[in-house]
């Protein structure tokens, strides 16, 4: 059964939102893209994309939800080229992060806050050289959403501007070095960025 969810052509699944799944007396809440794509999860309570949910299941309105993400694993990028970073886990405190394919897939509509931590290995390797990050949504960077430094510091963090999301809105970050030695291109496991609701 469906509770609070919208007709739709996948018989009764809600086209967006979160959904509760109960599968072998587990319960899993996973978001509901506007694909349209079908979710099953395991015996686990994971979820695979392709084939039909089971027949018990609640859904939620669609909320927008803080999410956050930290850095899994150092990364080495290429000098003076703006790089996705890839590799993330769910920051602590944010419960409801989902993330796809190094982004952050917003959960609702809303009004979203972005702060970055970048951490690059090299510290005072860098020797002024310039580096930063830039906020991209749906691939395009926000409205002064990059932000730069040249200095010895091996951290760049900040606040980009306040922007607008809709459901499903693809949230991620891109980072830059100047810098030509290896430890000063490699961004370090301390870097994280979140995204709350204003």
């Amino acid at each position: 059964m469906c509770d609070n969810a919208a007709a739709s052509p996948h018989g009764g699944v809600p086209h967006s939102g979160i959904i509760t799944i109960s599968w072998f007396g587990l319960s899993r809440r996973v978001f509901w893209p506007v694909t349209g794509a079908v979710y099953t999860p395991s015996a686990q309570g994971a979820h695979v994309v392709g084939q039909r949910i089971p027949p018990s299941f609640s859904a939620a309105p669609a909320v927008l939800l803080p999410q956050g993400l930290n850095k899994a694993a150092d990364q080495l990028i290429s000098q003076n080229t703006w790089t996705k970073p890839s590799g993330w886990n769910p920051r602590s405190g944010f419960p409801d992060t989902n993330e796809i394919n190094d982004e952050m897939v917003m959960t609702g509509a809303g009004n979203v806050s972005v702060f970055v931590n970048m951490v690059f290995t090299g510290g005072t390797s860098f020797f002024g050289a310039e580096h930063g990050f830039r906020v991209l949504k749906n691939d395009v960077v926000v409205p002064s959403g990059t932000v730069t430094v040249s200095n010895t510091s091996a951290s760049n963090s900040g606040t980009v501007p306040t922007f607008a999301v809709a459901l499903a809105d693809r949230v991620r970050i891109e980072a830059w070095q100047a810098g030509s030695g290896s430890s000063a291109r490699t961004i370090d496991t301390a870097t994280y960025f979140t995204a709350t609701v204003v």
